[in-house]
């Protein structure tokens, strides 16, 4: 549930085992749909933190569809 990156680089995930439907969302970064083995690329934030990621289909979230993106 934790994913580390440098500022600005390239974040490559790959979704091998989705079913139904899901998103992948980081506020003003990314909002993605989810297809079982899409790949998604997105460049991180340049601002060092720590950025929230979740589903935000219903209570996807609320069941724990989240994790952080550590940006350092």
């Amino acid at each position: 549930n934790t994913i580390t990156a440098s500022p600005g680089s390239t974040i490559k995930i790959t979704f091998a085992k989705n079913v139904g439907f899901h998103t992948f969302v980081i506020d003003s970064v990314v909002n993605f749909s989810i297809n079982e083995g899409e790949s998604l690329l997105f460049t991180a934030p340049t601002k060092p933190g720590s950025y929230l990621f979740y589903c935000d289909i219903g209570s996807h979230r609320a069941s724990g569809m989240e994790g952080t993106l550590i940006v350092k």
